[in-house]
């Protein structure tokens, strides 16, 4: 009902000329919708109550990247977003801080806000600020550090406080995420703020190379100091492990499940297509996680729940985004809308790297995504706004 909604209103408004990019984006929405209906519903014949509340939620979340355009129509009300989202981040972040150096009370601290989850004992010694886990977490940080790379890579446009605004929520995040500890997001901010440097400088932009020496130096040095004892030790410096080893029967699993069914098995059978393929992965290591949990890498997820249409639905979607992202960049006048347009395609960078070892993703478990998302879309609509008014002028 949402998407038709919606959808209804860009076909009568005139915000479908401004900006294409809303109806190639609901076009894509909604044939994930349709498609996870026939898989689900038709091909697997599950009930409805079993996928309603993730189905609601997707549409949910993802009605914030058609929306925004409408409710955010001036360049100063979308940069008022876009630094109280760098608020929220920061301030989950210096929580998530506190979480590592002091504790408690900062663990209880996200009730205080949300309903969230109990503390889980096995987060000890990691942070989760005021997400409901770390990956949640660092999901999170991923969105407000590829914010700050793409203002910061414009920051000669900018005045000292908003610099300075900037600068400290990233140093901070740049805290946060050392503090979650999860190596696929930092390694995924540092290669957002390389491919920064290339693509403002492919674009004949100046591009903030001191900035990206400091935070790559930071995160060296943090990664060190933060690993010296407990359970962590080196976690962040090593590429071996339970955690690495055990995604290669899950990733096998997924793929195998999706080669014996190429339309899907749904999200109510999975489990049971995983216990017919554990007999292939019990000699590896870790094998027995088949039966507990998903992929852990979101495009196999899909490929696997969805069959090859749900996995190739997410990569033109993808692929839209970044169209959407260069658009934006290569004629907004504003240097803070062409900031947008940067930050989103370093953001994708480290977005991809990070949901390859991990569940969550556009189409399941990420909400702050779609804010992101439709942040570029307004930020779209207000450059075509802006260049036609200069254009009758």
């Amino acid at each position: 009902t949402t998407l038709v909604t919606l959808s209804y209103l860009i076909s009568r408004s005139k915000y479908r000329q401004a900006n294409p990019f809303l109806k190639n984006s609901i076009l894509i929405l909604g044939a994930y919708v349709l498609w996870v209906l026939i898989v689900n519903l038709l091909i697997m014949r599950s009930e409805v109550s079993a996928i309603a509340k993730g189905l609601v939620t997707f549409i949910v979340r993802s009605s914030f990247l058609i929306s925004m355009p409408f409710f955010i129509r001036r360049e100063r009300d979308l940069k008022n977003i876009v630094f109280f989202i760098l608020f929220i981040i920061s301030f989950s972040s210096f929580v998530g801080i506190m979480q590592i150096l002091i504790g408690e009370p900062f663990y209880s601290i996200r009730s205080a806000f949300s309903k969230v989850i109990s503390f889980d004992p096995t987060w000890a010694g990691r942070a989760v600020g005021l997400s409901l886990t770390h990956i949640t977490f660092s999901y999170d940080l991923l969105v407000g550090l590829g914010i700050s790379i793409g203002l910061l890579s414009f920051s000669y446009n900018f005045g000292r406080l908003t610099k300075r605004y900037v600068t400290i929520a990233a140093l901070v995040m740049v805290g946060g995420l050392l503090s979650s500890y999860t190596r696929s997001a930092i390694v995924g901010v540092l290669v957002s703020a390389v491919f920064s440097i290339y693509w403002l400088n492919r674009n004949r932009v100046k591009s903030p190379k001191k900035l990206v020496i400091i935070t790559a130096i930071l995160l060296g040095i943090g990664a060190i100091w933060v690993n010296q004892s407990g359970l962590f030790r080196y976690r962040l410096i090593s590429t071996g492990g339970p955690t690495i080893e055990g995604r290669v029967p899950l990733f096998i699993t997924a793929f195998n499940i999706a080669k014996e069914n190429p339309l899907g098995v749904g999200t109510t059978k999975y489990e049971e297509y995983a216990e017919e393929q554990y007999f292939y992965v019990k000699h590896l290591p870790m094998s027995k996680a088949v039966l507990q949990t998903t992929a852990h890498n979101h495009l196999l997820m899909i490929l696997a729940y969805y069959g090859f249409p749900g996995a190739i639905i997410l990569i033109v979607f993808l692929a839209k985004l970044i169209q959407s992202a260069k658009f934006l960049f290569s004629m907004a006048e504003s240097p803070f809308l062409k900031s947008i347009g940067a930050a989103f395609l370093a953001y994708l960078c480290g977005y991809v790297i990070h949901f390859s070892f991990h569940n969550a993703g556009p189409f399941a478990g990420d909400e702050f995504f779609w804010y992101f998302a439709g942040i570029l879309m307004a930020g779209i609509s207000i450059a075509m706004k802006e260049n036609r008014r200069i254009s009758l002028e």
